[in-house]
């Protein structure tokens, strides 16, 4: 089980066609105490990549009102499906109102096959989501890639989660951005920064 929130399922069935992780990277700096998954704990590399790729997370995430990092899993042994969990100051893994949820695809080689390879990805998550995604966006951003934007509401009672969505292309790698609330539905305001992620260039990696 990659995700603990109710699109788990969903997200553990999309698969993408990727070639094996390759990188080099110093570790990141973490603001509270991040629960790794078991594979993530015994594999030095998975640690240095989520180390590597928290600072561009952190950037494009900074408007949501949800900034810790929390948990980190990866789904295939590979590396190439990560799992990203941001949390406010204070909530728990197992006590949340809001939540970033984030989900890193290896896509590409090089950055123009990770540029073509992009709408695919974005074709997969639409045709999972079906029905319950709306107001769905597809636009040119400033890099020249593609990016894409819906609202959707999954689950039931306490647990039903309202979610604005955007997937996006960071080098390699493709990005699928969950901001979720709980009890209760985001406003148009946490819609706007949820959007206005696509707007952002890439920020620099980090020294």
């Amino acid at each position: 089980m990659i995700a603990r929130g109710t699109l788990s399922k969903r997200i553990a069935r999309v698969c993408i066609l990727a070639i094996a992780l390759l990188f080099g990277a110093v570790p990141g700096s973490f603001a509270r105490e991040v629960e790794f998954s078991p594979p993530v704990q015994q594999n030095p590399e998975f640690q240095r990549f989520a180390g590597w790729m928290k600072p561009k997370l952190d950037y494009l995430i900074k408007d949501l009102g949800v900034p810790e990092l929390a948990y980190v899993a990866v789904q295939e042994p590979t590396g190439r499906l990560f799992l990203f969990e941001y949390l406010q100051p204070g909530a728990s893994l197992n006590s949340w109102r809001r939540m970033v949820s984030v989900n890193t695809f290896l896509i590409g080689n090089d950055e123009e096959m990770a540029r073509q390879g992009i709408g695919k990805v974005m074709d997969l998550y639409v045709a999972e989501w079906g029905t319950n995604v709306k107001n769905v966006q597809r636009q040119k951003l400033p890099t020249g890639d593609e990016g894409f934007y819906g609202e959707l509401t999954v689950g039931e009672g306490a647990i039903a989660e309202d979610i604005a969505v955007v997937i996006r292309r960071i080098g390699v790698f493709a990005v699928v951005i969950m901001n979720q609330k709980r009890d209760g539905t985001l406003s148009a305001d946490e819609k706007f920064a949820t959007h206005s992620i696509l707007s952002l260039i890439e920020a620099p990696a980090a020294p």
